[in-house]
């Protein structure tokens, strides 16, 4: 595209200062964002920037008026002069849903040689959904609460109530962040040694009460529980290691005290041992 020597001067002025603030706001950004944060940062390329010219709705060429949030670079107290102190640059904050969506509609709504309605329309639409992902992710808490959507069965079931347990157990300090996946490597395990949340808060009650149970150091909330198993409910463990039919495989650390008269090297098929 041609563009006028007049806004090529203009945008050419621009550049050289924008460029160098463009990498001094990097440095900026880039030491003291969140690192699980996405940033990127850009300069209006000619052709962009002379359409934007070219619109007519801004007062002036210098600097766009529909910025998103407007900052001024200002150099540091005994710093040395940059040549940039009250440059105006533009600050854009999306959540990586509107992110994504702006990458994957950004040619088809603005880099285009037609004006497809239906084009657009379909963008928007996906951008609407986008936004309503967005809310019930953020309101999902009170959305749960919906006599509608608040439903369950008894697996979820069986999973909180060993939750609860392990709760009632241990000192949140000493509990997994990911309580859940605890709460459900441990009921797969219940489930084939036909023992419910009730009997693991038994067996887990005495075993601290006639060995360390849950004061011990050594082991994590799995293992220990391992453990409890082996001592408290021998005969059964000895069954679901030795089944030909067992479904899952049992973890078992090195730490955990195995009964003498178990041979591990028996049950190969049904132990990860490490």
């Amino acid at each position: 595209m041609k563009i006028p020597q007049s806004i090529r001067s203009i945008y050419q002025d621009l550049e050289y200062s924008y460029s160098k603030l463009k990498k001094l706001i990097d440095d900026e950004f880039k030491n003291t964002l969140p690192q699980e944060w996405h940033y990127i940062s850009r300069l209006k390329k000619d052709e962009s920037f002379t359409l934007k010219v070219e619109s007519g709705r801004y007062k002036t060429i210098d600097a766009f008026d529909d910025l998103r949030m407007y900052m001024k670079w200002k150099d540091k107290i005994g710093s040395r002069p940059t040549g940039l102190d009250g440059l105006l640059f533009e600050v854009q904050i999306k959540t990586f849903l509107q992110h994504a969506w702006a990458i994957a509609t950004h040619d088809l709504i603005y880099k285009s040689d037609e004006k497809n309605w239906a084009k657009e329309r379909i963008a928007y639409q996906v951008k609407a959904m986008l936004e309503h992902a967005e809310v019930s992710i953020n309101e999902a808490d009170q959305l749960s609460k919906s006599s509608s959507i608040k439903k369950s069965n008894p697996e979820t079931k069986k999973i909180k109530q060993i939750i609860k347990v392990l709760k009632e157990m241990w000192p949140a300090a000493a509990l997994p962040q990911n309580l859940k996946l605890l709460a459900i490597n441990l009921k797969a395990i219940l489930k084939e040694l036909n023992l419910t949340s009730q009997d693991l808060r038994a067996i887990l009650k005495k075993e601290t009460e006639e060995n360390l149970g849950v004061k011990a150091l050594n082991l994590s909330p799995f293992g220990i529980v391992i453990q409890a198993l082996f001592n408290q409910q021998r005969d059964k463990m000895c069954m679901l290691l030795s089944s030909e039919h067992n479904r899952i495989s049992v973890f078992i650390h090195q730490e955990v005290n195995i009964p003498s008269e178990l041979d591990l090297s028996k049950f190969n098929n049904n132990v990860s041992y490490t």
